[in-house]
């Protein structure tokens, strides 16, 4: 008996020693299925790496050492973790990083990974170009799109973006258009927002829908459209040309009628539509779903797109109404910080974030409203993706003090 049990104690210590030997002489398995996983662009901060758990034969305790930094072969940056993630807050955007996990046995055994390399998503740079032309020498002038300018600089100003804004009023040629897009081009990158806003005399003619300059040059949605393909970004483009001014100088020897302003009117407005159509499988280089989303207001009957009350082109005063400014009720005050499209129309969400979808709905509606009330007209505001959530802007509420 006595005999028995010796030899059952040396055969489990003997096994006990053998298998330790064995878990000594195993390194960890490689850790595996990385993320962000080898070559992401556009990685958006912070982020949670991730790992699959190593494991050594007959178990035991693994711990990690987790590498990272701007070398491609990084230095330590964690050690001794014990899960299979691990969050950094701190990386700077547009950089690319390589990282890599080190998996470490209790006797010390130790496997590494493969190194992976990514790189973060780009500081997005909102801006934009508003112009307001009063001044033509060949048309007549205008007395409010200088309004409209000054408001659009304003609201997109108080986003919690912070657009920066180049505002252009008065007397405005194609020549400084080309130059002031050709500059935004040359420093744009692939997650800007650009905003081009136009104020002034349209037309339509020849098959092209045209902003008139004050020079008697003329911008047609297909050139607008090249000179913003060479900006990088998605674009937001906003048309509030009054499709009527001095007709004489469009059709030798005569006005137009209300019947050929109206008929004009719709081909202008569907004529910007056209020219920003989207192949979705020719992706330019933008960040957004779509590269552009564009809403235009043309005027139908007036002889400007302009309202002597609002002292604004009714597309860009309700656009603005929407998007943070004064509304109908207090038009002449100053900016005040009412987001009456959040939340608006099918689809519309009160988050503080405005979108394209409830910026339309929102345009659309009072500008119809307005205009039928006053003026016994109808003018429709026009738009593409005009179910898209994109977001134009972020706002954070303020709590008035009463």
């Amino acid at each position: 008996m006595k005999r028995t049990a010796l030899i059952l104690i040396l055969l489990f210590s003997s096994l006990f020693l053998f298998t330790g030997c064995i878990g000594f002489l195993f390194s960890p398995s490689t850790p595996g299925n990385l993320q962000p996983s080898n070559g992401s662009t556009s990685v958006q901060t912070p982020i949670t790496f991730s790992w699959s758990a190593s494991t050594v034969p007959f178990g035991g305790q693994i711990s990690y050492d987790f590498y990272l930094g701007t070398e491609s072969n990084p230095a330590v940056y964690a050690k001794a973790l014990t899960g299979t993630s691990y969050t950094v807050n701190t990386l700077s955007a547009g950089t690319k990083y390589y990282w890599k996990v080190v998996a470490k046995s209790s006797e010390d055994k130790i496997t590494e990974s493969f190194i992976n390399s990514f790189t973060t998503k780009t500081q997005s740079v909102y801006r934009g170009l508003t112009l307001g032309l009063t001044q033509y020498d060949h048309f007549s002038n205008l007395s409010a799109t200088d309004d409209d300018a000054d408001e659009v600089e304003i609201t997109f100003e108080n986003l919690s973006e912070g657009y920066a804004m180049q505002k252009e009023t008065g007397r405005v040629t194609k020549a400084e258009v080309e130059t002031w897009l050709a500059a935004y081009a040359a420093v744009s990158q692939r997650d800007d927002i650009f905003v081009f806003h136009y104020a002034g005399h349209g037309t339509y003619s020849a098959g092209e829908s045209k902003m008139v300059m004050s020079n008697s040059t003329y911008i047609s949605m297909r050139d607008l459209r090249g000179y913003l393909d060479q900006i990088n970004g998605t674009k937001i483009v906003l048309i509030d040309a009054c499709n009527s001014g001095d007709f004489t100088n469009l059709i030798q020897g005569r006005e137009l009628t209300i019947a050929e302003r109206v008929q004009q009117a719709e081909q202008f407005k569907q004529g910007v539509l056209e020219a920003f159509e989207e192949d979705v499988n020719a992706r330019g280089t933008h960040a957004s779903e779509f590269e552009y989303y564009v809403l235009t207001g043309a005027a139908i009957t007036e002889l400007s797109n302009e309202d002597t009350v609002l002292d604004h082109g009714f597309f860009t005063f309700f656009f603005n109404d929407g998007l943070g400014n004064v509304g109908v009720s207090n038009h002449h005050a100053a900016y005040d910080g009412t987001f009456n499209a959040d939340g608006y129309g099918p689809g519309g969400v009160s988050d503080q974030n405005l979108t394209f979808r409830e910026l339309y709905n929102y345009s659309k509606d009072k500008v119809q409203d307005y205009i039928f009330s006053n003026y016994g007209q109808t003018q429709t505001v026009q738009g593409n993706h005009t179910d898209s959530n994109f977001v134009i802007g972020k706002y954070v509420a303020v709590t008035m003090n009463k």
